[in-house]
């Protein structure tokens, strides 16, 4: 991920969590700071949060440290303060005491004048991660050690996964074991107009997974195509039907079906006056799978753009 759209990334994260939205990113973590990693208890908590981060399906996840999502404030925090003066010492010491590894960068940035850190973990495809000797202690600070141990985020939690769990990461690790491998059976059920308002339309669609693995919307698209190349509607929005958390992951469960909602900004009057040739519903999912859906086509249905501009008839300077 480049630097600026991890810093918008960010930006939006905090701002969402400053208005006080439910926090629906689930590969989402706030740290108020870094705890000094040489410590025995503060690694172990650390190699916790990062191998459930990789163990939980969806897409890339982040742990954003030098923010308090509870007391809403900022902490300056900067890799150095881990106690680790090297990013390849972090990851020497992350493969030493986790089964196996997994890709994780690590990058200090500046969000309104606040200095962050960002780990960020990209999709994992080898799950299970467990930590090979996980250590914990009580009040009294007294030791107990687990052989193995595996974790899993579910919702904001950390916590051990259940028989569905490691059947799924048993699925995600053997049944597709490359990104080229995982092709998920996405259809679309309905899609339909629901409102416009001046040049801005919202339009609702219902996406059923119909595979045997999850998937994971990353990005949607309304794109027109004139006679020669696409193009994009301006100021795109998707969204979870109900949800006010806009261009953020949407996780469709196998055999469920999830009703989303686009906001799109049409063109200027000049639009209509060019010929159009078909309208696509593009969907970006995770394991870099793109699909296209054809909403309407000039060729089959002569009339598509009247029925677009069904709503909008009496707009001034629109037709």
């Amino acid at each position: 991920m480049e630097e600026k759209e991890l810093i918008n990334f960010v930006r939006t994260q905090i701002e969402e969590s400053q208005a006080g939205a439910t926090k629906e990113y689930q590969k989402l973590d706030f740290k108020r700071e870094w705890k000094d990693l040489n410590d025995v208890e503060n690694r172990n908590e650390f190699l916790k949060d990062i191998s459930a981060m990789a163990n939980t399906f969806g897409p890339d996840g982040f742990i954003i440290i030098g923010y308090d999502d509870k007391t809403k404030s900022y902490h300056d925090a900067v890799f150095g303060d881990c106690g680790i003066d090297d990013e390849s010492k972090l990851n020497q010491m992350i493969g030493r005491y986790l089964s196996h590894t997994f890709d994780i960068n690590f990058r200090d940035i500046l969000v309104e004048s606040h200095q962050l850190s960002v780990l960020h973990i990209p999709e994992t495809y080898e799950p299970s991660y467990f930590i090979k000797n996980y250590i914990t202690f009580d009040k009294q600070k007294n030791s107990k050690q687990s052989h193995n141990q595996i974790f899993i985020r579910k919702g904001s939690r950390v916590g051990t996964p259940d028989k569905y769990d490691i059947d799924y990461m048993y699925k995600m690790r053997y049944g597709r074991t490359k990104k080229r491998d995982f092709d998920p059976a996405i259809e679309i059920i309905d899609l339909w107009l629901l409102k416009s308002l001046a040049m801005n339309f919202v339009v609702s669609f219902l996406v059923e997974n119909k595979g045997l693995n999850p998937f994971a919307i990353m990005k949607a698209e309304i794109i027109y195509q004139g006679p020669s190349n696409y193009h994009g509607f301006e100021n795109h929005h998707w969204y979870k039907n109900g949800s006010s958390i806009k261009n953020q992951s949407i996780v469709i469960p196998t055999g469920t079906m999830e009703e989303i909602q686009m906001n799109f900004m049409l063109p200027d009057e000049e639009f209509f006056k060019g010929p159009l040739l078909r309208i696509y519903l593009r969907i970006f999912m995770n394991g870099g799978v793109k699909k296209e859906f054809i909403i309407a086509d000039q060729a089959r249905d002569k009339a598509f753009k009247e029925k677009l501009l069904a709503n909008v008839k009496k707009m001034p300077n629109v037709i």
